[in-house]
């Protein structure tokens, strides 16, 4: 009788102890972020899309259009960089979710973060 008195007491003990401890930790409220998170350049992989782009010409091409493909995205990529923190989130957000979907380039994303910078300015680009 004592023992299983003492098993119950134990087991209630225990149940309290989850009910207090455990469950609130599985709440459901949304928790608010505490600092800003700067937007980052997106990551593309390169080696990809060149391969991709190089596989569409002669054979006796490929070469000379990979190794020119993955100069232009290193060199748009650099030009990104230097022109990132001039760019406002919301536009840096909207190039982003535009360019990521497919096998995005630094070269579409350039030309997207260009786009929205001289929106911001006013200016109308000619394209040919």
């Amino acid at each position: 009788m004592i023992v299983s008195v003492t098993l119950f007491v134990s087991v209630l003990l225990l149940c309290f102890v989850i009910i207090k401890n455990v469950i609130p930790s599985f709440s459901t409220q949304e928790v608010k972020q505490q600092s800003f998170v700067p937007l980052a350049i997106p990551t593309f992989d390169l080696f990809v899309y060149c391969k991709e782009i190089s596989a569409s010409v002669m054979p006796s091409m490929r070469s000379e259009v990979y190794q020119r493909c993955l100069q232009l995205e290193s060199e748009t990529y650099l030009s990104i960089r230097a022109l990132w923190n001039q760019i406002a989130n919301t536009a840096k957000k909207k190039c982003i979710k535009m360019i990521r979907p497919g096998d995005g380039n630094y070269f579409l994303l350039y030309d997207c973060l260009i786009n929205e910078k001289d929106g911001e300015n006013n200016k109308i680009r000619n394209y040919f």
